[in-house]
């Protein structure tokens, strides 16, 4: 997902949700871990102009949930287009290389995005 929420549990985004709910249409999947792209957060103000929106702990936790998962599915929602997301997604992607056989991408199906 994009980036952590404030307000932890209290409510979820769209590409949460759509992964949740398509999670529960299945009955192969026996836990979840959901990590965010970028995990370094301020205040809702700032969210959007931080200068180091991860680090090398985000990175760590990604690839932690990468190797103790049978599949990986990619999503980053509606903010697929901004440099800034194109750039982290090709980062992501190439750490995925040599787990590629279990990786799947949440898509728009109207879009393909």
């Amino acid at each position: 997902t994009m980036y952590p929420h404030l307000d932890g549990v209290l409510s979820l985004d769209l590409t949460t949700v759509l992964i949740l709910n398509q999670l529960a249409n299945s009955e192969q999947y026996g836990s979840v871990y959901l990590v965010n792209l970028f995990s370094n957060i301020k205040t809702p103000e700032n969210l959007k102009h931080i200068k180091e929106p991860y680090d090398e702990h985000t990175d760590i936790h990604l690839m932690k949930a990468i190797s103790e998962s049978d599949t990986v599915i990619l999503a980053y929602g509606v903010y697929a287009k901004r440099p800034v997301v194109v750039e982290r997604v090709e980062q992501v992607m190439e750490m995925l290389k040599p787990h590629k056989k279990k990786v799947k991408r949440l898509i728009n199906p109207a879009t393909n995005e």
